[in-house]
């Protein structure tokens, strides 16, 4: 190393000479980090009887380092031909330092060092490597009193900002594995295609087709995210509407949804569940017990062949419309001991078996992380203590098909035709009101001044509220998939920030306005600089899930 070098001896200069009080002299930090320090053969070692440009004294680094058994850090941040000043920031226990302005002068060959309004000439002899440097000074004219001194360029561990598009964006082609079946089952039919012509008139015409069941393919549309690295992705489930009478897997509502959503990184189904009934409560109120048995086998084969189809299955996410979101609510959050009072009086247990009993034989369990419900409802607001599963729901305010409140399905029928034959319900009004009170994790977006099915115009066009939906719920499950990713600390001692979520993958981390004394995935040390301008901690996280999360506090300034 060129003696040119010397200009980072100035850092070490101001430092050292930040205290005059009497130190250990023999066994001190300093000394034995020097013992310790093997320095490379283009170090060099200079004395204050040698001269250089001051003016090049490096001002880019924060230093921290030893001065005997004292910690410090400290920074030059401006330099010419004949002064530098800077900072030193003491070590002293406290969260946040104090800044002690200093300056370093040279005049009539000699160095002065002046901080806390007390000027005083040094003498010293150091050895600079590329990033750090050690030696001993003196203040003592005589120089028989020194003290020895060890300080290293400070480097903060490098930030990696994980953030990914997945699941926000569309960065995958969709591939499509159509009618899968998934179970059988006896039943009326089991896909109803909708058209233009109105409910009472389509109800009316298949009346003959409920006089007897028959055996039925259970089947789904999967969608999955193609060529994609990740082996295992969150599945949702969607469920069309109809009254539970009409719809059918491929309607371009659920078909587009799949898409997308399998294009963001996520498997999706679209399911096809039993349909029809006869014009009576009693027939009604199987019809609605089948679909949620048959949602139940639809999640059961995902799970029984998630490697399959990629799925991980502790990520999985329900989403239904009108009839398709009272059942995704009830797979969810329904247990056979929970399920309404219509199964007992009916006695759909021993008729229809247990939610768990139909479609298919297999045993697997699934638990749903979050639910999508688009104007659906409960029948009972009281499942939703059940497993306290989060929920995001929207609703037309005009609603009169399935309650926005509360009351009885298709209320504008006339001769209380909707009370007749159906049970009453709580809407998605009633539903988030609820969850509030029971402090669950929920949105609600009422869709003001419009009635059912509000996603789509007069003639079946996807309208602008279909894609505020779709964005509603891409965000609302990747804040469920990113999970407990805020940082944790105490905001009276924030020296030491944590990241408790154990599906983190990887975490990189930063702060401004202090230093990084210690760094893990997932936790950091900070001592602050009380005069810095801002202080911040950001944390970047990439979740074994795919998901990435990125969350930055800004704190308080001391007084």
């Amino acid at each position: 190393m060129r003696k040119s070098s010397a200009r980072h001896i100035i850092l070490i200069l101001w430092g050292v000479v930040l205290l005059f009080s009497a130190c250990k002299r023999n066994q001190d930090a300093a000394s034995e980090k020097i013992k310790e320090r093997k320095h490379s053969k283009e170090a060099v070692t200079i004395t204050e009887s040698e001269s250089f440009d001051i003016g090049k004294i490096d001002t880019a680094y924060y230093y921290y380092g030893l001065l005997e058994d004292s910690c410090f850090y400290f920074k030059v941040n401006a330099a010419d031909q004949q002064t530098i000043s800077g900072h030193y920031y003491p070590v002293d226990g406290s969260v946040w330092l104090e800044a002690v302005p200093f300056t370093i002068s040279y005049r009539d060959k000699k160095y002065y060092f002046k901080a806390n309004g007390e000027e005083k000439s040094i003498r010293f002899s150091v050895t600079i490597d590329t990033s750090s440097f050690f030696g001993e000074f003196s203040t003592d004219p005589a120089g028989l009193l020194t003290r020895s001194f060890f300080f290293e360029r400070y480097y903060e561990p490098k930030y990696q900002d994980f953030a990914t598009k997945r699941f926000k964006e569309s960065i995958f082609q969709a591939q499509v594995k159509p009618d899968v079946v998934y179970g059988t089952a006896k039943g009326y039919w089991c896909s109803y295609p909708m058209n233009d012509t109105k409910y009472l008139k389509m109800l009316t015409s298949t009346l003959g087709k409920t006089a007897s069941r028959r055996n039925l393919d259970l089947t789904m549309d999967v969608y999955m995210p193609e060529d994609d690295t990740l082996d295992r992705h969150p599945l949702i489930v969607f469920l069309h509407g109809g009254a539970f009478y009409f719809g059918d897997k491929g309607a371009t509502t659920m078909s587009e949804w799949c898409k997308h959503f399998a294009e963001t990184g996520y498997v999706t189904a679209s399911i096809n569940y039993r349909l029809g009934f006869q014009i009576s409560r009693a027939s009604i109120q199987r019809c609605g017990y089948m679909a949620i048995q048959d949602a139940h086998a639809a999640l059961r084969y995902l799970v029984a062949n998630a490697k399959e189809y990629g799925i991980d299955t502790n990520a999985i996410f329900v989403a239904g419309t009108s009839a398709g979101a009272i059942t995704a609510l009830n797979v969810a959050l329904t247990t056979n001991a929970t399920c309404p009072a219509f199964v007992q009086e009916q006695n759909l247990t021993q008729k229809c078996g247990r939610l768990e009993d139909s479609g298919n034989s297999l045993k697997n369990k699934f638990k749903v992380k979050a639910i999508a419900n688009m104007w659906g409802a409960l029948y009972d607001l009281d499942v939703l203590k059940n497993k306290r599963i989060p929920i995001i729901s929207f609703h037309g305010t005009e609603d009169h098909i399935v309650p926005y409140d509360e009351g009885y399905p298709f209320s504008s029928l006339k001769s209380n035709i909707g009370e007749r034959l159906f049970d009453k319900m709580y809407g998605s009004k009633a539903i988030h009101e609820r969850m509030n009170e029971l402090h669950i994790h929920n949105q609600f977006f009422p869709i003001e001044g419009m009635g059912h099915s509000p996603y789509e115009d007069a003639d079946g066009h996807l309208n602008h509220n279909y894609y505020f939906i779709q964005n509603k719920i891409q965000n609302f499950f990747l804040d469920i998939l990113c999970g407990n990713c805020s940082v944790g600390y105490d905001k009276k001692n924030p020296t030491r920030f944590t990241l408790s979520n154990s599906n983190i993958a990887q975490t990189s981390w930063k702060v401004e306005g202090g230093f990084i004394t210690e760094s893990t995935p997932g936790e950091i040390q900070v001592l602050w600089r009380k005069n810095a301008p801002k202080h911040t901690v950001t944390a970047s996280c990439l979740l074994k899930n795919g998901a990435s999360s990125t969350k930055k506090i800004t704190l308080k300034r001391s007084k």
